[in-house]
């Protein structure tokens, strides 16, 4: 049992990228009760601490059901897309949100 801890850090350094759900997501809720979160995804690296954040979108029925949810993260976080800003249009018809590259090279 002493050695449970090791096992876990080796386990988590042993793999190429381990992937984090950042505690600071945000939470969009529009009048009828449905809601968006946005998760910005960390990933770790051997190489390196975390880097810039990407994003997963997920959409809620007023049930709160899962409806569907956008991942716009890459695996090497510089290939994906973050949100930057995000709001539900005044008639709570849509919900509009902005991206921006997370690095590296785009077509």
């Amino acid at each position: 049992m002493r050695n449970l801890p090791l096992a876990v850090a080796v386990v988590l350094f042993s793999t190429s990228t381990a992937f984090l759900v950042a505690k600071d997501s945000r939470e969009y809720k529009g009048k009828d009760g449905t809601r968006v979160v946005i998760l910005p995804i960390r990933k770790w690296t051997r190489d390196s601490a975390y880097k810039s954040y990407e994003s997963r979108v997920e959409f809620y029925s007023p049930q709160h059901e899962m409806l569907c949810a956008l991942d716009y993260s890459s695996e090497d976080s510089e290939h994906g897309f973050g949100i930057v800003k995000a709001a539900w249009t005044p008639d709570n018809n849509y919900f509009v949100f902005s991206l921006t590259s997370s690095g590296g090279h785009q077509s």
